[in-house]
């Protein structure tokens, strides 16, 4: 009998600290879900900025190509319409791009929405590239290139050529980056989702 009220006490007492361990945990999930949950907002974040920067630039560049350059040389060239046009389009593709991905979102939404708009944000980044931006810097380099040729001679020819093609080189540079730090990010984000989800 007294065996029995011992071992029940010790029984008592080992639900109570299952018990207080279980929650303790349960906070420490909590907790846990919660920092990594602002760190993904805090890299959406980032990759929003980033966006806008990349807009604002953009934007500022329409009227270098459109005014700015065209006085410099005198005379329009077409291939600097064209890298205008790029910039409108590079404005809107951000915006529809950035559309659903809203960093406010990563502290409420559900794991799955969470996830499911991420691989949407790098499928549509991913695809800038293959679609727009390559091919409009091939037919920028080409149509500059004959503009070039047609118009300037000589010493001048060889200048323009050269600053292009390091401008070029430099803008590639920049642009890989660029891109390689997003997709880091959005990796990133996916994987703590993935972490989250396993808990």
């Amino acid at each position: 009998m007294i065996y029995n009220d011992i071992d029940s006490k010790e029984l008592q007492e080992m639900k109570q600290q299952y018990a207080l361990l279980k929650r303790k945990l349960e906070k420490e999930v909590i907790v846990n879900e919660r920092m990594i949950r602002r760190s993904m907002q805090t890299k959406a974040n980032t990759l929003r900025r980033n966006a806008i920067v990349e807009c604002a630039i953009c934007i500022a560049l329409i009227p270098v190509y459109l005014w700015v350059i065209p006085q410099l040389m005198g005379v329009t060239l077409g291939s600097f319409v064209l890298a205008s046009v790029l910039m409108v389009i590079a404005v809107i593709y951000n915006y529809y791009m950035h559309r659903h991905f809203d960093p406010a979102k990563f502290t409420t939404s559900s794991l799955l929405e969470m996830q499911k708009e991420t691989i949407r944000f790098k499928k549509t980044y991913s695809n800038w590239l293959k679609f727009f931006g390559l091919p409009f810097i091939i037919i920028f380099i080409v149509w500059f290139y004959y503009d070039a040729q047609k118009l300037f001679q000589g010493e001048l020819l060889r200048g323009i050529l050269a600053g292009g093609a390091i401008g070029a080189i430099i803008g590639g540079i920049i642009g890989l980056i660029i891109r390689q730090k997003t997709l880091q990010n959005t990796d990133e984000i996916l994987q703590q989702i993935e972490d989250l989800e396993q808990e």
